[in-house]
């Protein structure tokens, strides 16, 4: 199995540009709407108070949506093109299933039970150095 510090870094050093970028981006947006929603509240304030408020509490839940959307974005490619990749370069028998679920009987003999309900994403499954087989989920 080769070593995770090296692998990580071959890895993300193709893709640590784009990904920085992407989180200046959104650090951006969101410093633009907080400017932009404080001189608004400034501006509108003066005239009329109750326009100013309902014109921030929507702008803010506007900005909200996209900068949610926008890190959702951000994540998506991230796993694929970073996590994905590094997992697939750890262990080729690893098997990457973003979309499905552990199965609950896996996870309630794996002794690790917290709770009546489980979702969980992210599936892995592989087979170890030694013929184990292994299977991992973000549960």
């Amino acid at each position: 199995m080769k070593k995770f510090e090296k692998v990580y870094e071959e890895v993300i050093k193709q893709y640590s540009k784009k990904f920085i970028a992407q989180r200046k981006f959104i650090y951006t947006l969101l410093i633009i709407g907080v400017i932009t929603g404080v001189n608004l509240v400034v501006a509108v304030a003066l005239e009329r108070e109750s326009v100013a408020i309902n014109a921030v509490v929507i702008f803010f839940i506007m900005l909200l949506i996209l900068i949610i959307s926008l890190t959702k974005v951000y994540t998506k490619n991230y796993k694929e093109q970073v996590i994905f990749k590094f997992l697939k370069q750890i262990n080729e028998t690893f098997k990457i299933y973003p979309d499905k679920s552990m199965d609950k009987k896996e996870y309630e003999n794996s002794g690790f039970k917290n709770g009546n309900q489980i979702t969980s994403n992210d599936f892995i499954e592989g087979i170890l150095e030694n013929n184990l087989k292994v299977q991992m989920a973000d549960v």
